[in-house]
């Protein structure tokens, strides 16, 4: 949906100006201004607060997207949620596990078969919401989760 937004909107521009817009000639123009006075670059802002709100929302979009690729598709978080649908202490705090949250943040850092993990995510169970650590460490190529908290 935004990139169909951001195609008309391109599109729109176009037509009522009679050419895309200039990205680098209004950098440039408003560097220039900002260096006469600072605050120029407020005034940009504030004069085009929509166009900057629209761009700030797309480069958070883009964050979250990768992080969310990144972590959601690796091998460490695997390893965690079977070892979550696997565990009984686990299960008999949450209920059985319905699904794992959107968002998965954290660290993981590989060489060769070894590496080691730290990831936050939340488990959605039969019995509520938890917040959910997890340190994995890998070697010869496999993850093991070594310690994993629910709150």
């Amino acid at each position: 949906m935004t990139l169909i937004g951001l195609f008309h909107w391109f599109k729109f521009y176009k037509l009522t100006r009679g050419h895309y817009p200039k990205f680098l000639t209004a950098l440039r123009e408003n560097q220039i201004r900002m260096r006469k006075n600072p605050f120029a670059g407020m005034e940009f802002m504030f004069k085009h607060i929509l166009e900057f709100w629209t761009f700030s929302i797309l480069f958070w979009m883009t964050l979250v997207l990768i992080m969310v690729l990144t972590f959601r598709e690796s091998e460490a978080f695997e390893a965690t949620k079977r070892y979550c649908e696997n565990d009984r202490e686990i299960l008999s705090k949450t209920g059985k596990v319905r699904y794992f949250g959107i968002l998965i943040g954290g660290e993981i850092s590989t060489k060769g078969e070894s590496g080691s993990a730290d990831l936050s995510f939340t488990i959605v169970g039969e019995k509520g919401n938890f917040s959910s650590n997890s340190q994995l460490t890998k070697s010869n190529d496999e993850w093991t989760v070594d310690n994993l908290t629910v709150r």
